[in-house]
């Protein structure tokens, strides 16, 4: 992945796209101009790493804006797998394919929060979700159903449906502690343990 300009800055942002003019175009006139810090990646296997270092570092990206035609892994197999990998961050998809088309609705269904098009209309909504994580701690996901709205795109929810998931699965997984019944309140002599002993010469 290109790194982040900005020396010492951690990314927030990771913005996925095999076109190099669009990549350094978004840089310029989105990341940069919101003064929020970013990385690039050219295809889903690289966002799939930077995510993952990230979350090493212990500053995970909270925004990824993902292409879906990229070669090497698609938008949709990068969104799967960090959506079944736990990430819980904001997904927006951002691609030509044209609404109710297959491969959109595939790309879609894969976790993302929202997908806007590769036009002026999709590039505002996109700068308006990349301002929310300027200099904020917490994004609430009601606020990105609104940007979504705002600009008449629907809202997908990947993200607060697989943070809701992971939450019940935590709840499953704890059990309840159960205090072992003593001898004397089960009317049973406890046993002395014997300590072992080793044969001695036949």
């Amino acid at each position: 992945p290109e790194p982040a300009p900005g020396p010492g800055a951690e990314p927030v942002v990771l913005h996925a796209e095999d076109d190099a003019i669009l990549r350094r175009a978004m840089a310029r006139r989105i990341f940069g101009r919101a003064g929020v810090p970013f990385a690039a990646a050219t295809n889903g296997r690289e966002a799939l790493e930077a995510v993952a270092a990230a979350e090493a570092r212990g500053r995970p990206v909270r925004l990824i804006v993902l292409d879906n035609q990229m070669p090497e892994m698609t938008g949709t197999e990068a969104a799967e797998r960090l959506r079944a990998q736990g990430f819980q961050g904001v997904i927006v998809g951002m691609t030509g394919d044209p609404r109710n088309c297959a491969e959109r609705d595939r790309f879609e269904a894969a976790g993302l929060d929202l997908t806007v098009d590769k036009d002026r209309q999709g590039v505002a909504c996109v700068v308006d979700v990349v301002g929310l994580f300027r200099a904020r701690e917490e994004v609430a996901w009601g606020e990105v159903a609104e940007v979504a709205r705002r600009h008449g795109y629907p809202y997908l929810g990947g993200g607060e449906r697989a943070g809701a998931a992971q939450s019940a699965a935590a709840a499953t997984l704890t059990v309840p502690t159960v205090p072992i019944a003593s001898a004397a309140t089960t009317g049973m002599a406890a046993a002395t343990p014997t300590p072992a002993t080793r044969p001695g010469p036949a």
